[in-house]
């Protein structure tokens, strides 16, 4: 990733954290992936922010999905998924992929065969 890649995608990833609770900052996905605790997905007008997780389910877990708005960003990111995600995930014999996002994501998850598991709860303790 180049330090252009990044300010490209700065904006798309503070709009994608913001929605998932602000639970990291943009800064703390850049050392996550120069640590390789996390990978970024490009595209033209999208990124995907994945991890790994190597537990009794090996599985890859798409952590963000961010775009630029009105550009076809986010069906970009389900081509990602579809032709690179989803592939090299079998490819890995991985046996599950999981994915986190808003609940407006449901129904196009579920055209790609996506189950509800959980559903996360948060109170904010002040």
């Amino acid at each position: 990733m180049t330090e252009d890649d990044w300010t490209r995608i700065t904006p798309w990833l503070d709009k994608s954290l913001e929605c998932g609770g602000k639970t990291h900052t943009v800064e703390d996905v850049r050392k996550m992936h120069a640590e390789a605790k996390c990978q970024v997905w490009l595209g033209e007008n999208c990124a995907i922010v994945t991890e790994f997780n190597w537990t009794r389910m090996p599985s890859l877990h798409i952590w963000l999905v961010a775009a630029e708005p009105n550009t076809g960003g986010l069906a970009e990111a389900l081509e990602i998924y579809r032709h690179g995600l989803l592939p090299m995930a079998k490819g890995m014999n991985l046996k599950r992929i999981t994915g986190t996002g808003r609940k407006g994501w449901g129904p196009t998850m579920k055209d790609d065969d996506w189950e509800p598991v959980m559903t996360i709860f948060a109170k904010e303790l002040t």
